[in-house]
Order: C-alpha cells, then sequence, then structure tokens
C-alpha cells in the first residue's frame, strides 16, 4: 500500500490507529470453501467450487467446471477482483472469497440492464465508498470523484473535481490519513472512508439557532477536563463559542476537537502566556473565562517564533499519544542523531518512546520513555552542535545480537506495498514467511524459511511486544501465516491478497486464527 519510503516509515507511529487491510471472512456455510487460498495450477475441489460461483455470478464463461485453476479461472478472478476493487492479482485469497461469498449474484453482463432504470435517480444521489473501495494513484472513475468531493468539502482538497486520481489527490489523502492517526499510504481504503464518514458526521454544524449565541451561564462539565485532538462533546463547542468569541476560531462549531481547534487553542495559549501544548486543560479554561487576552493582542507568527527560539531550557514534558509540532520536533532531533528511522509525523507512538528510552539509556538518563525537561534539554545539546561529536551517536546493534526494535519495525515498513509472490524472497516480491526471513535477515537475525519452521525456533511468550512476530492458522491445521508486531494490536505481514501490509489483530477474521505470539532476540 505504501508507496514510497518516507511514506512507509510513517505507519509505525500511527499504530494507534486502526490500519491495514479489512479481511471479510467467509459465511458459516461455505467456510470450506473460503479458508484455503487458490493459486493458478492448483487442480482440486475447492477450485470447482470457485469456478461454480464465478460462473453463477457470470464471470466463468467456459462451458464446465474443471477444477483446474487455468488461465480461464485466472481471468475470471482478475475480472472479479477488478470490479470490486479488490487487489487484481489473479489469486483467490481471503479478501477475494470475503466479497464472492457474501455478494449476492448479479452477473456482469446483466447488471447495466437492471440496474439502468435506477442509473438516472441514483446519479443525483452521493455515491457510496465503503469496504470493498479502494482508490490510489493512476485511478480514473467515478469514485475518485466522490472522494474528491468530499476531501473539498473538509478542506483538505482544491483541484479539480474530475475523477483522476492524481499525486494532489495522494497528498490530500495522506494529509487527511495523517490528522485522523490513520496508516498514512495516500491510498484511500475502508478505514480511509470510514473516517472520512465519521468527520463528517462529527462536523455537521448544529441546527439549533440558540447554539449560535454564547451562553455567558455555560461552564463546562468537569472542572479538571482535560479536551484534546479528537474529543467530541458539549464541552468542545463551548471551547470552540469562547475561542470564536475572543477571535482565535473562525470555523463552524461542530463539538469535534479537529486540527482547527487545537491551533486556536494553541495560539491561546501562547498569547496568554500558558504552556503551549494544544491541550485545553483546568489552566487554559479557566484563562479564557477569567481575564482573557483576545487575538487582537497575539502575536506574530515571526515574533513567536522568535521567542521560542529565545527559550534557552526546555519546561515541557512529551509522553505516549501526545501529539503537535513539539512532536515532530522531538521526532525529527532523535532521527538526526540515529535513534529514529522514520520520518517525523507529530504523534508520540510506541516507535517514539522506544527511541526516547534508547536515546535516555545512551545518555545516562532515567529510561522511562517520556520526554521531559531533561531529556529534551539533552536532546537541544547535542543538536545544536553542526558537527556531532562521536559519543553523541547511538551505538551500534551490542555484539549479543540484541535488536533495535525500532529499526526492525521501520524497516519491515519500507516494504508495505511489495506484492506477494509465492516462495518470494526479495524486495520484488514475498510471500509470507519470506517476508519475515528478510527483514530479520536485514536486522541480524536469521530464521529458518518456513512459516512452521519459523514457530518452532522462537520463544513463547504471553503478550506480544514490539518487534515479536504474532502467527496464525489459516488454510491449513498449525502455524500457517505469520508478521510482525508493531504495538497497539496492529501487525505487518505479507498477505495473500494484499502483498505487504499491515492488519488489525481485532478484526474477526484475524482474531479467530490467532495462534500465539513467539519471541527472537
Amino acid at each position: 500500500m505504501f508507496e514510497t519510503t518516507t511514506t512507509m516509515k510513517k505507519v509505525v507511529v500511527t499504530s494507534t490507529t486502526v490500519t491495514g487491510a479489512i479481511l471479510a471472512a467467509p459465511l458459516a456455510a461455505d467456510a470450506a470453501l473460503g479458508d484455503d487460498t487458490l493459486y493458478p495450477g492448483t487442480n482440486n475441489d475447492e477450485v470447482k467450487k470457485l469456478q461454480d460461483l464465478l460462473r453463477d455470478k457470470g464471470y466463468f464463461t467456459y462451458h464446465t467446471t474443471t477444477g483446474y485453476y487455468g488461465d480461464r479461472t485466472k481471468e475470471a478472478v482478475l475480472a472479479f477482483q477488478k470490479k470490486h476493487n479488490l487487489t487484481a492479482d489473479g489469486i483467490a485469497g481471503p479478501q477475494t472469497f470475503g466479497v464472492l461469498l457474501t455478494e449476492r449474484t448479479n452477473p456482469p453482463d446483466k447488471l447495466a440492464s437492471s440496474t439502468s432504470s435506477a442509473s438516472k435517480q441514483s446519479s443525483k444521489k452521493k455515491m457510496l465508498l465503503g469496504s470493498s473501495t479502494i482508490l490510489r494513484l493512476g485511478d480514473q472513475k467515478e469514485e475518485v470523484t466522490e472522494l474528491q468531493r468530499q476531501l473539498h468539502s473538509l478542506g483538505y482538497y482544491n483541484g479539480d473535481q474530475n475523477g483522476y486520481y492524481g499525486r494532489q489527490l495522494k497528498e490530500s489523502v495522506k494529509k487527511f490519513q495523517r490528522e485522523e492517526n490513520l496508516a498514512v499510504d495516500g491510498i484511500a481504503g475502508p478505514q480511509t472512508f470510514a473516517a472520512l464518514k465519521s468527520v463528517q458526521v462529527a462536523e455537521q454544524p448544529t441546527s439549533d439557532s440558540k447554539h449560535e449565541e454564547t451562553d455567558k451561564t455555560q461552564t463546562y462539565s468537569d472542572t479538571f477536563k482535560v479536551l484534546s485532538s479528537g474529543d467530541k462533546n458539549s464541552d468542545v463547542s463551548l471551547l470552540q463559542r469562547q475561542l470564536k468569541d475572543l477571535g482565535y476560531y473562525n470555523k463552524d462549531i461542530t463539538g469535534i476537537f479537529g486540527p482547527m481547534t487545537e491551533k486556536a487553542v494553541r495560539k491561546f495559549q501562547i498569547n496568554n502566556n500558558l504552556q503551549v501544548d494544544g491541550m485545553a486543560g483546568p489552566k487554559t479554561l479557566n484563562k479564557i473565562q477569567n481575564n482573557p487576552k483576545n487575538a487582537q493582542s497575539l502575536k506574530s507568527d515571526t515574533e513567536i517564533e522568535e521567542q521560542n527560539q529565545n527559550n534557552d531550557q526546555i519546561s515541557s514534558e512529551l509522553r505516549y499519544e501526545s501529539r503537535g509540532q513539539e512532536v515532530e520536533a522531538l521526532q525529527a532531533q532523535l532521527q538526526q542523531l540515529g535513534f529514529l528511522k522514520m520520518e517525523p509525523t507529530g504523534v508520540y507512538g510506541e516507535v517514539t518512546e522506544h527511541a526516547v528510552k534508547d536515546f535516555q539509556q545512551e545518555h545516562g538518563l532515567q529510561r522511562d520513555g517520556v520526554a521531559g525537561p531533561v531529556t529534551l534539554n539533552k536532546l537541544k545539546e547535542l543538536t545544536s552542535v553542526e558537527e556531532k561529536p562521536e559519543e553523541a551517536k547511538p551505538a551500534e546493534t551490542p555484539s549479543n545480537g540484541k535488536v533495535n526494535v525500532t529499526n526492525l519495525v521501520a524497516d519491515a515498513a519500507e516494504h508495505i506495498g511489495t506484492p506477494y509472490v509465492w516462495g518470494g524472497s526479495s524486495s520484488s516480491g514475498f510471500d509470507c514467511s519470506g517476508f519475515l526471513q528478510y527483514v530479520f535477515k536485514e536486522n541480524g537475525v536469521e530464521l529458518p524459511r518456513t512459516v512452521a519452521g519459523i514457530y518452532d525456533a522462537g520463544t513463547s511468550v504471553d503478550t506480544p511486544r514490539v518487534g515479536d512476530i504474532v502467527f496464525f492458522e489459516t488454510y491449513q491445521e498449525g502455524p500457517s501465516h505469520a508478521g510482525i508486531y508493531m504495538g497497539n494490536d496492529q501487525f505487518i505481514h505479507s498477505g495473500s491478497s494484499t502483498g505487504v501490509t499491515v492488519s488489525n489483530m481485532n478484526t474477526s477474521y484475524w482474531d479467530e486464527r490467532y495462534l500465539g505470539v513467539k519471541r527472537y532476540f
């Protein structure tokens, strides 16, 4: 899915949100057919059932079903995949079966006639972008026009709504994914469409006219409340109205704490000499209601920047789930010193936390993963020197063979989007175990070539941590599929229908097939 090294690395810290492909599990009655992935060259009863299904839907047109997965079957699968915006590889895997087994029969040659009478009415309606739609660079279709329309309405896209998925649209999608804590790959898939729908519903202005006026007697529901990015409630609506009255916020009152609200809070905090974190905590909320400075007295961006540069010591604290410009600056410093391989994202995830711990350990600081004043000032001291001394660089991988999990996961992320190839073990194409063997070898760990062998070679643990390998029972009994755990129930793997991608272990498909986790360093 990911197409550039920079973007690939960014996915590592965005694992707080749900990412990866959505694999639809087969219906119980057809479980036997959907359990196995079928490839060209296969000859068995499962292929015959696949041909029967494809023939019923009008894709397989040969006069009889043979049970042999030849060119005609592959062409039929390809036609079905393209029709449903699936990965068009001609292989019948979980994603293809998920749609095939749940879709009602409607042959493509009858589709036009059966829907022609409804097309005129539906043309005026918004096109649905749902669970089986995947749009990417180079696509040209009606769904792309709808995607452009939705992103335009949210202020992410200002180009032509022409139905062509160009670079401008890709960058708009990436910006939206980044702000919604999705995997940042520039590909519009199920998670992106779900987030779009959620944001559009949340950002609908309230129709009650009394909300247009500020209720001076209205108070927050909790004196010790902290409002931050992602919150959706009446307290956020009150905050937006108050910031709007003071001239910091000029958008609709939506009740959702998004990027524009965070920006307004930061400006208010700067102008009122508060800690600038973009979160509306007790001090910020109290100041809003007690002699606040309005936006007319706000310093210019240049003055603010100069003020920040003149602050010799840092007193703020950044930790897991923090986000914003300070986190982005922290990540840039860690990257400069070699502790972080990915590009800065502004989101403090598990990978950033591990990088901070490595930095702290290297420089004799408390290894808690929290970037407090001591850690931040040490980072500033080391990165402010043009020629860094050798001792400022992180040590190489210890001789005892311990792996830097930050590098391991980042190396794996660089291959996202690489196609699945049966028996593949190179960057041009991987199968499941070939991908694991390749990535671990890059980090100094030798793994067996098969999933079963990798399973037997690992040390069993109860709870996965970043860099462990999680195993699943898919097309045969025992461990038959595996991936690298990235944190927050996300794992990266090479799927037969998706290629190298990131998936969520809590989806019904993977949760039902989970076997366990093994550790290798």
